[in-house]
């Protein structure tokens, strides 16, 4: 569905030679990402309107998403099984907060995202880049890690709750779980082959 909505609108684009022919495709591709992260984004904050989760939400984004760019991560084989899997992240986030567990969980989540992002951070799909490009990101991944630590350190020292910094360990968490899982799906898709 939005391959073809965005193949449509580059389509239209080029066409009314607002883009040259030969970048149609480069713009369909662009489109369907873009369309994507907005539906993706959309859904996310839907949910969390519905559950009275906003800021929450918003907090397990600003935890989630920076590192998700940095480092890559699963990659699912449709734009809904993307959605899904970012819906499950929320929902998971959602049933610790409402079962008032995520205290407990806060020091594993914690730990967890530590080392995961303190060992190797870049994953099988991080092939095409070259090794400076790698050791950047990488670099900018644990200063990125580092300062978030500080300031959730900082933080909890100045609040009583640990609500908030749970969010953004949690959204660290769970990329750092998508890196995870995206190594082991390659490594399985390899032995396949």
């Amino acid at each position: 569905m939005l391959a073809s909505v965005s193949k449509k609108i580059s389509r239209t684009l080029a066409v009314n030679d607002i883009i040259p022919d030969e970048d149609e495709a480069s713009y369909a591709y662009s489109l369907e990402i873009l369309l994507a992260t907005v539906m993706n984004f959309a859904v996310l904050l839907v949910t969390a309107l519905c559950f009275g989760r906003l800021v929450e939400t918003l907090l397990f984004s600003a935890g989630f998403v920076p590192f998700r760019m940095l480092n890559g991560g699963y990659h699912a084989k449709t734009h809904w099984g993307c959605m899904l899997m970012l819906l499950l992240f929320e929902a998971v986030l959602f049933s610790t907060i409402i079962l008032n567990v995520y205290m407990y969980c806060l020091p594993f989540v914690f730990v967890l995202s530590f080392l995961l992002f303190s060992l190797n951070t870049m994953n099988a799909s991080a092939n095409i880049l070259s090794d400076n490009r790698k050791r950047l990101l990488k670099r900018k991944s644990r200063i990125l890690l580092v300062i978030y630590f500080t300031l959730l350190l900082i933080t909890a020292v100045f609040t009583d709750s640990f609500l908030f910094q749970y969010c953004v360990v949690f959204g660290l968490a769970s990329s750092a779980f998508s890196i995870l899982l995206a190594k082991f799906v390659g490594k399985n898709q390899q032995v396949k082959r």
